[in-house]
């Protein structure tokens, strides 16, 4: 029985997709102006002009959601984190948490 209610589980989880996939826009001072796409294991990171947009892979690392980008030959990766609909993001070679917004 508890297959089965692991099956129906996976099933739901799957059909609803992940907390992470959908628009985000900056909510702190340092991110004014940058808007996050996120679809299933894509993502777009929209920077003000002239950055542009940089394309990126989500993955999960060690139960942490991960965002892997490549800008212009040089790569970073930004850890993700959601509750309700505000998401965390700290670039790896940084300390610093910066928010986002669920766009509407």
């Amino acid at each position: 029985m508890n297959k089965l209610y692991a099956f129906f589980a996976l099933v739901f989880l799957t059909a609803c997709g992940s907390p992470l996939d959908g628009s985000w826009v900056g909510a702190s001072d340092d991110v004014e102006g940058v808007k996050i796409e996120i679809s299933g294991d894509e993502a777009k990171l929209m920077l003000p002009e002239p950055e542009g947009v940089v394309q990126c892979t989500v993955t999960e690392v060690e139960s942490k959601s991960m965002m892997s980008c490549v800008n212009e030959g040089e790569s970073f990766n930004i850890e993700l984190s959601v509750d309700g609909d505000i998401m965390m993001a700290r670039e790896e070679s940084e300390g610093k948490y910066v928010s986002f917004i669920r766009a509407q």
